[in-house]
């Protein structure tokens, strides 16, 4: 069985000549009576059970409606994070930082975050022809919709920008 199809129970067989070779200062372990390395070394195919591949399944196929849902939000979080990376935006991508450390890294990602969302709700309230200070003011989701589903008056939305 060539490598890279499951078998009917969803374990793999891989060949081992495919493997990489073990760098020059590997310790082999000791050879059995017969002078021969212990089988894991000399075998030509491995198998690996299915449940060993459990994080890495998909638990819907490719295309079907629920494989669309869920991969719909993995695409929204992941342009966020392209987001986050653009020179545009926040631009926290490698090499522009010398931080060492989880802790100011999580603070670099935590705070360029809190920017993000303040740039995209200061869009919304733009899109919407809404004052910025009255979304920021918004203490709930209700008061949020609420000032969304104001109507303005579409003569106005097209009006001219006022002469300064």
């Amino acid at each position: 069985m060539p490598n890279g199809r499951p078998s009917p129970n969803g374990s793999w067989r891989f060949f081992t000549i495919y493997a990489p070779a073990p760098p020059a200062n590997w310790k082999y372990p000791e050879k059995d009576t017969k002078g021969r390395l212990p089988k894991v070394y000399r075998q030509e195919t491995i198998t690996v059970p299915a449940a060993a591949f459990g994080k890495h399944q998909q638990d819907y196929r490719w295309g079907t409606k629920e494989w669309t849902k869920i991969y719909a939000r993995r695409t929204a979080v992941e342009g966020v994070f392209g987001n986050l990376k653009q020179s545009v935006g926040e631009n926290t991508k490698r090499d522009n930082f010398r931080l060492v450390g989880r802790t100011a890294i999580s603070l670099l990602h935590t705070l360029a975050m809190v920017h993000y969302n303040l740039r995209r709700i200061t869009k919304l309230a733009q899109e919407n022809s809404l004052s910025v200070e009255a979304v920021y003011a918004a203490t709930s989701e209700e008061e949020l919709l609420a000032l969304l589903q104001t109507e303005t008056d579409p003569a106005e939305a097209n009006a001219p920008p006022a002469a300064a």
